[in-house]
């Protein structure tokens, strides 16, 4: 297993650095150190960039001064990284190398997972990252939810998945180590295709606009949304249960955001992963007793308790494992 934890040095970029330039320090930066067996992985992931470039955009839209603007502002804060996960194995190392490089752009950094049930090699490899790594701390428990789809009825494992997510919001919470930490990043942790660091260079150049910022988590060349279930807008506020749901709400919303375009205001969204200003979440969880997908109600607390913005990015992109 790669080494983890170590310090990676970085590269001060001027605000004279074009975005060809950008896009070359990142590249090395992100996928320079991937495990053996993932450069196959990251390979594909290359040429996906290079092929969705003509369908849904390019990076080479993106304002070259906004992107250090941005990387720079991601080193004035602090970041939690958060997430649930099981039986993820296949998916661990390179998760856990994305989020290693991930994290070093920023001032100081933890990482709280919780992990339930796995029957692979996932709670090994997360103890050996914890005992690697002093800044992450896994939560680990046999809860006998051997499923989180189809094992009780859907409405049940959703409410399992919120009462996984609050295990490491409670964490967070009520341990003094984080309270000077002011960002939350919730990551899902299969997607081993991983994400573009540009995109969120994006988001955090535009931090006075957001409290919330979801990615573009995408499944095609051409871009199409993957996973619509946590996207909620004006336009379509409807849950799954909404006899309209599925013909309407989900064809209209998995479609094309291309790279490059303004931030878009959402009642809820996620994509894979999405970062969070702490304040806006004060006093705010997933709600364990509600039939929905459980971002939602963590999104209505954000917005209604805490006049909070939430915005989808279609330039912080997110390519699920299944990419093709």
């Amino acid at each position: 297993m790669m080494a983890l934890g170590k310090n990676i040095v970085l590269i001060v970029i001027s605000l004279s650095l074009s975005l060809s330039q950008a896009q070359s320090y990142h590249n090395s930066y992100v996928y320079r150190r991937v495990a053996p067996q993932y450069i196959k992985s990251s390979l594909n992931l290359l040429q996906a960039r290079k092929n969705t470039a003509h369908e849904h955009g390019s990076f080479d839209q993106l304002n070259s001064q906004r992107l250090v603007m941005g990387r720079e502002e991601m080193g004035r804060h602090q970041l939690i990284v958060a997430g649930i996960t099981r039986n993820n194995g296949k998916d661990l190392p390179i998760m856990i190398e994305h989020i290693e490089r991930t994290v070093q752009h920023f001032q100081d950094y933890r990482v709280v997972l919780y992990e339930n049930d796995s029957e692979d090699e996932s709670k090994s490899q997360l103890q050996a990252w914890q005992n690697a790594n002093p800044r992450v701390k896994i939560i680990s428990e046999n809860v006998g939810k051997t499923k989180r789809y189809g094992g009780d009825g859907f409405g049940n494992d959703l409410m399992f998945l919120a009462k996984a997510r609050n295990r490491y919001l409670d964490a967070i919470s009520q341990n003094t180590e984080y309270n000077g930490f002011d960002m939350l990043m919730v990551v899902d942790m299969d997607m081993s295709y991983g994400w573009d660091m540009l995109g969120m260079y994006d988001s955090f150049a535009q931090i006075n606009v957001w409290d919330a910022v979801c990615s573009n988590g995408i499944d095609t060349k051409a871009g199409h949304t993957y996973d619509t279930f946590a996207f909620r807008t004006e336009a379509f506020p409807e849950d799954y249960l909404h006899p309209d749901y599925y013909s309407t709400n989900v064809r209209t919303l998995r479609k094309i955001y291309p790279m490059g375009g303004p931030l878009i205001s959402v009642y809820s969204c996620f994509g894979g992963l999405a970062f969070y200003k702490r304040k806006a979440l004060e006093d705010c969880r997933y709600d364990d007793n509600r039939d929905d997908c459980e971002h939602v109600s963590l999104h209505e607390c954000l917005r209604e308790k805490n006049q909070g913005k939430i915005f989808l990015n279609p330039s912080q992109v997110i390519r699920y494992s299944h990419y093709h």
